[in-house]
């Protein structure tokens, strides 16, 4: 990021300022109450021209030129303003094209001038990959025709391509962009404002107060902190940098090894994404692709969100029974009544926007607004929380630094999406994954979970996600996957590269706050959340998991689950009350996952397996060895 001064540094703060104002009072309807109604695609136009500007202004082209805007980059800010504001100001005109289906030179060279400065900012955001995977599918839809196999399509021209992406609501101003303009950047202001706050501190006061001077407990509030504020922040780097600063070393100062503290952090922020009730904004997106009510995305969310939290908290507890690791003195952890005295009131904007959420069912972006409103009474209370004329700029501006991180996104997953539209590319892996695995569901979920990983390696989890559906999820869905299980099998495996080498950008972050090993790092990551990549194959043959049946059957697979993921962390971890033999330790992993397997026997015997594995940890507790009894071959005993 350039640290600007002068008058460039004044006109950034203007424009993210105003960007976010705008989003804002869009949002609040107050252009439709001025008798100024703003139609969707300039609203887009709009949006999209001033984050990418502020990308192109914030971001350098070469990394560690964090210094003064070079003259190519004006260049570039004056071509995105011409072309985005073509498309904002002269939309009644691109209309009239768009009604004769065909575009004009106009048209064309204006979209090419966005397109030019969305895949520099794409770059500059995301990187060689992002650029990579946007130029492919743009390129594809003109090229189609020269590839072989599921590559091959028709081919369209130069004019027919940019038509497509320009004068319709399936290219670049389709959905993605549609709701990044409004509900994200509504959550992405509403985020800024309770941490500008302070609500921030309080969450993880909280957490450490709850959990600090228990065994283990930095880490454990870790987990807690991280899943709180990574459901608001949508990024789970963004989540490490924020929390991590703080828990990481906590996690050493009692004794975690630094690449396990990284890898906790680094798991735990991950987590955020898939956790109700805003699931980093994919859940506003999966109710509009899926076309049911929101509440119902967050439900089904709801115990997938807790079994990965389950397994990152157990295996956590284990590590320390392991280690004989102490929590921090209760003389440095807050104390909980004075922490809920103090701040306790900061959970009430949460709690208000959950409620309209779920219970009054108010569009999300309304819920969004309404909880700020009462963010920024609520700073009223206390001078040291008070956000005046300060602290409410740099609020707005953090919102719209932010934004840079999805806008961009967004837009190149619209250019994608209308490729993959216009040349039935993801119909074609779909159809080539279907072929090569037969009618056989379990090879077509292994075969999407690898095209998905491997596809999604350094992009954002949103775009990622929206890429997929196009992508992967007719193959899903082809396959006899219930629809709402396809798209949170979507959203699972598009979040475990971050914690997965060798694209694993949120374990590296921890790694740096931990000063551990990257790769070390990393490989305990995918211990830790290794739940992330069962859990998805978990509710596909058991939607009960996703909440969907019988109360009775619902609570009969969770219950069943739980026990599965806490004897599967046990046998990662080799340990409950004494340390465990290698064979031990594979018969508590093999049988908790046999316990979250369909049908009944299974389950069953995972069941007898876990009890009986649990008998033989308590006889060793009780007799007070180091390790388990002689009870299986090979088995040493250490006093």
């Amino acid at each position: 990021m350039r640290q600007l001064r002068g008058n460039t540094a004044k006109f950034v703060t203007v424009l993210a300022v105003a960007a976010s104002l705008y989003h804002m009072a869009y949002a609040a309807s107050i252009f439709d109450r001025l008798r100024m109604p703003i139609l969707p695609v300039p609203n887009m136009a709009i949006s999209l021209g001033s984050i990418l500007i502020l990308t192109l202004l914030l971001k350098p082209s070469i990394k560690g030129a964090t210094k003064n805007v070079p003259w190519y980059d004006f260049v570039l800010v004056a071509l995105i303003a011409a072309g985005c504001g073509y498309y904002a100001f002269g939309y009644e005109l691109v209309l009239q094209h768009g009604e004769l289906g065909y575009p004009s030179t106009l048209d064309v060279v204006m979209g090419v001038l966005v397109l030019v400065g969305l895949l520099e900012a794409v770059r500059r955001v995301m990187g060689v990959g992002g650029i990579i995977v946007g130029l492919f599918f743009l390129l594809h839809m003109f090229f189609s025709n020269y590839l072989p196999g599921f590559l091959h399509g028709r081919g369209y021209s130069f004019y027919r391509g940019m038509g497509f992406l320009f004068l319709t609501g399936e290219g670049i101003w389709g959905t993605p962009m549609r709701t990044a303009a409004t509900i994200i950047m509504g959550y992405i202001i509403f985020g800024s404002f309770l941490n500008a706050s302070g609500a921030g501190k309080f969450f993880t006061d909280v957490a450490l107060s709850l959990f600090g001077s228990v065994r283990g407990g930095p880490a454990k509030a870790a987990i807690l902190a991280s899943a709180l504020f990574g459901t608001l922040s949508g990024s789970s780097s963004a989540n490490v940098a924020v929390t991590g600063v703080v828990t990481i070393p906590l996690m050493k100062s009692i004794g975690y090894r630094p690449h396990f503290a990284a890898a906790v952090e680094a798991v735990a922020s991950n987590g955020g994404i898939i956790t109700p009730p805003v699931m980093g904004a994919i859940a506003f997106i999966m109710a509009d692709f899926l076309s049911i009510p929101y509440w119902k995305v967050c439900i089904a969310a709801a115990i997938p969100a807790f079994l990965y939290y389950l397994a990152i908290f157990m295996q956590v507890d284990f590590e320390a029974a392991k280690l004989g690791l102490a929590g921090i003195p209760k003389s440095q952890a807050p104390h909980l009544k004075e922490t809920m005295i103090k701040g306790g009131y900061w959970l009430l904007p949460l709690l208000l926007l959950i409620y309209l959420l779920v219970v009054v069912h108010y569009s999300p972006v309304y819920c969004a607004l309404w909880a700020l409103v009462l963010t920024v009474i609520l700073s009223l209370f206390k001078k040291e929380t008070r956000l005046g004329r300060e602290k409410m700029v740099h609020a707005l501006r953090e919102s719209a630094v932010v934004y840079i991180n999805v806008g961009p996104a967004c837009g190149i997953a619209g250019v994608i999406m209308g490729s993959a539209i216009l040349t039935g590319i993801g119909f074609n892996l779909s159809g080539g994954i279907l072929t090569i695995a037969g009618q056989n569901v379990f090879f077509i979920l292994v075969l999407s979970a690898i095209s998905i990983f491997v596809l999604g390696m350094g992009m954002l989890a949103l775009p990622c996600y929206i890429i997929m559906v196009t992508l992967v999820g007719p193959a899903l869905t082809k396959a006899g996957v219930l629809p709402l299980a396809a798209h949170m099998f979507l959203v699972f495996w598009g979040i475990v590269s971050f914690i997965t080498p060798p694209v694993c950008t949120t374990t590296f972050t921890a790694a740096g706050i931990a000063e551990s090993n990257p790769w070390q790092t990393g490989m305990q990551a995918v211990r830790l959340g290794i739940i992330a990549f069962l859990v998805p194959f978990m509710f596909v043959y058991n939607p009960e998991l996703l909440a969907q049946g019988q109360p009775a059957a619902i609570a009969l697979r969770t219950i069943s689950a739980m026990i599965g993921v806490v004897g599967l962390s046990a046998g990662l971890e080799g340990y409950i009350f004494a340390r465990m033999h290698l064979l031990e330790r594979a018969l508590f992993a093999l049988a908790g996952v046999a316990m979250m397997a369909p049908g009944l026997m299974l389950p069953l015997a995972g069941g007898i397996v876990i009890a009986l594995l649990f008998l033989v940890q308590m006889i060793a507790r009780r007799l007070k060895v180091g390790a388990t009894l002689d009870l299986l071959p090979g088995r040493r005993s250490q006093s």
